[in-house]
């Protein structure tokens, strides 16, 4: 979790059911620019996935401290980006989410509680709907957490309506 969240970060058990609903495998790095405790990269590692991470907090263990809400830090990549698995600052998701999705060529996984997904403003409305639209969207169940029963799940972003197909049926 992030200094800026204000919610429970994945655990493990979250981590497993986004990677039982989407292939990770299918991609050759994942990079997670929040990486915060760094459960995302544990259980992903642990699942033999090359994962990169990043943090700019202080004393956290990451494999770089770039500034995750700038594109100078995907564009290190160099257009090889494959995946991204975060928990990014939820103050900042209307900036992340696209930025990101802009970047990976297969898929951006982002740990958000659901009234992200189902209220907004109307530029992010708009923005899901068009990639729901698209056959680029995904919800991923999560849990339920807190005495006011605030539910999180996994906003999957794929590249396009191909990758989502592929990654979602290998991993059915």
């Amino acid at each position: 979790m992030t200094a800026l969240s204000l919610g429970p970060p994945p655990e493990r058990a979250d981590v497993m059911s986004l990677m039982r609903s989407v292939d990770l495998s299918l991609s050759a790095n994942v990079f997670d620019p929040f990486a915060g405790a760094g459960v995302v990269s544990t259980v992903l590692r642990e699942r033999g996935l090359y994962v990169r991470t990043n943090d700019l907090g202080l004393g956290v263990a990451a494999d770089s401290g770039l500034d995750g809400l700038q594109p100078s830090t995907y564009q290190s990549f160099d257009g090889r980006l494959h995946a991204v698995v975060t928990d990014a600052p939820w103050a900042a998701l209307d900036l992340v989410v696209p930025l990101v999705s802009g970047f990976v060529r297969h898929v951006a996984c982002f740990w958000v509680p659901s009234h992200y997904v189902r209220l907004g403003f109307e530029a992010r409305s708009r923005f899901l709907s068009e990639l729901s639209e698209q056959g680029r969207l995904e919800i991923v169940s999560g849990r339920t957490f807190g005495p006011e029963a605030v539910e999180y799940v996994w906003l999957v972003v794929f590249r396009s309506r191909t990758h989502r197909q592929l990654m979602l049926q290998s991993a059915a």
